[in-house]
């Protein structure tokens, strides 16, 4: 091979070289066009992810490139059709809005007499679907403080109620024990030496409070009233006659102060179980701790400890 033939097929090469190379740099328009096709397909096939990027390429691809402004144009209106779908109204228009940019600076007069009133469309349907939804929830919020309110004045009303029932009924109970205690005066005749009934009540009354709040015997689950009568030297006839008289039957007197204990525990250790406070308070039976707590003060256990825990934490109510 001569020196002529050799200049020759170089400059072949290096011309194949450059033609290849403005290739790379610019995709070819049907490549861009079949990138565009595939998408639709998988739009309608509702694979949005998928569409999504293939949407994203063709745009990547086709800036600059005058005869692919129309496909450009619809790939960003593809984009804004799949955020609809997923019902992002906002994200939605904000590719519409990109279409009206690229139309502007690239579009020619004939694709802006088109595509102008078909984005300015697009956009107004996610607007008023965007008001619709803004409105719905200003209606939802509204409801809301209603119910709130009325809730509020329903509380403070069943409140009220109970309260004045239990004034009512510690009154009722009060005169009942005052004319109680009147008729047997009247029916007993008075005998010399005899100590005062109502001075022998309260001792046996004190007696009783003093060993268990001293001693603590409510703590104890096994706790019962002949233990209570073997504590204090009397016998079962008395103390149930007296604790009914001055307070309730053993069972809900005992109980009283261990649902104190509880609500103690629940004030002074939030953090502990309610399995562990029941047990701490001396209840040995999960269904009359609900029961009986409930009762005493209106909440569950569980309802009462995370009061006392947001009350202690206010952002963990936030």
């Amino acid at each position: 091979m001569n020196m002529k033939h050799f200049i020759s097929l170089l400059a072949v090469l290096l011309l194949m070289s450059g033609i290849s190379a403005c290739a790379a740099s610019k995709p070819p328009v049907p490549v861009t066009e079949k990138v565009f096709d595939d998408a639709v397909s998988l739009f309608d096939q509702h694979l949005f992810d998928e569409a999504e990027a293939g949407f994203k390429k063709v745009i990547a691809d086709s800036y600059h490139i005058e005869e692919l402004v129309e496909i450009r144009l619809k790939s960003l209106q593809y984009l804004g059709f799949i955020e609809r779908e997923r019902n992002d109204y906002i994200h939605s228009n904000k590719w519409f809005k990109a279409a009206t940019i690229n139309l502007k600076e690239y579009g020619n007069e004939d694709q802006k007499r088109r595509w102008g009133k078909v984005i300015s469309n697009e956009i107004q349907t996610n607007n008023s679907v965007i008001d619709a939804m803004q409105e719905r929830d200003e209606m939802i919020r509204s409801f809301q403080k209603k119910e709130i309110v009325f809730l509020s004045i329903l509380l403070f009303l069943t409140t009220l109620g109970l309260a004045t029932f239990i004034v009512l009924f510690h009154h009722l109970k009060k005169t009942y024990r005052q004319l109680e205690t009147r008729n047997n005066e009247l029916s007993n005749p008075i005998k010399t030496g005899t100590a005062d009934p109502d001075l022998q009540e309260k001792n046996l009354y004190r007696k009783i409070v003093e060993y268990v709040e001293g001693n603590k015997a409510y703590l104890n689950p096994e706790f019962s009233l002949d233990d209570l009568c073997r504590a204090i030297g009397s016998n079962r006839t008395y103390v149930s006659s007296e604790l009914n008289t001055s307070s309730a039957r053993f069972n809900s007197f005992i109980n009283g102060y261990r649902v104190k204990e509880a609500i103690r525990l629940f004030t002074e250790q939030p953090e502990l179980d309610i399995e562990d406070v029941l047990e701490m308070s001396g209840f040995n039976a999960k269904t009359t701790f609900y029961t009986v707590f409930k009762d005493a003060t209106g909440m569950s256990p569980a309802a009462f400890r995370k009061t006392i825990q947001e009350s202690r934490d206010p952002e963990q109510a936030i």
